[in-house]
């Protein structure tokens, strides 16, 4: 499938600076989400993009391959930056703040691509109506075909809880598709502050794969003692 995984990381998070340097249990976050997604059985490689140095020597340090790259709008910009140049047909863009990530589920997103049609792929989870009504919460409608109808931190759709999916918040891209994301513009990503609204205002299709799933991102520092009671679990 020729498929590549990178995983941008970078110190500045107004709510958690350094975070890809976080300790759990003894090792950095960024070496727990490496170290999962290297599992994964579908992707040809794996490389960390950032544009700090400490993280890069971080990674090099437990034997990631690692890009420095420039400055970039947000982790799908800095992946642009990475995948460019690189001979690729699938890119899947793996969260840097995902310690539990299920290396299956990379290899399920790489699978969709066996067929032609689908140009970018995430997934979607059983939600909860506490979730369901949380703005933190991304949901996500998908059509009978399985390709996403909307993104929203709104309870979509409205009052029925069991119609909608947890987004997760991991994608896979035809490498063409990603490279021509970066001039897409969208009021609805905007208002959303959901980059994904972007592909699907400029009419690109995003199919919606359901998982199970148990993972936990850190958005916080407090967030550590969550992962931290899981492993021990």
């Amino acid at each position: 499938m020729n498929a590549i995984g990178v995983i941008p990381a970078r110190w500045a998070s107004t709510r958690f600076p350094g975070k890809p340097l976080a300790k759990i249990l003894g090792k950095t976050m960024i070496r727990r989400v490496w170290e999962r997604a290297s599992k994964a059985k579908t992707l040809d490689k794996i490389i960390i993009a950032t544009d700090d140095l400490r993280i890069a020597n971080e990674a090099s340090d437990f034997g990631a391959q690692v890009q420095m790259t420039g400055p970039a709008s947000n982790g799908t910009d800095r992946i642009r930056n990475v995948v460019r140049k690189l001979d690729c047909k699938i890119v899947v863009n793996i969260q840097g703040d995902e310690p539990l990530i299920n290396p299956a589920h990379i290899d399920k997103l790489v699978d969709a691509f066996r067929e032609k049609s689908v140009m970018v792929a995430t997934l979607g989870a059983e939600i909860n109506e506490k979730d369901y009504l949380s703005r933190d919460t991304v949901k996500v409608v998908s059509g009978k075909n399985g390709d996403a109808l909307y993104f929203s931190r709104a309870p979509i759709p409205y009052g029925s809880f069991k119609n909608a999916k947890r987004h997760i918040g991991i994608y896979a891209y035809r490498k063409k598709t990603l490279l021509d994301s970066a001039k897409f513009k969208s009021s609805l990503g905007a208002a959303e502050d959901l980059e994904q609204l972007n592909f699907l205002e400029n009419g690109i299709a995003i199919r919606v794969l359901g998982v199970s799933y148990r993972g936990i991102a850190i958005d916080k520092p407090s967030d550590i003692k969550k992962i931290v009671r899981r492993l021990k679990s």
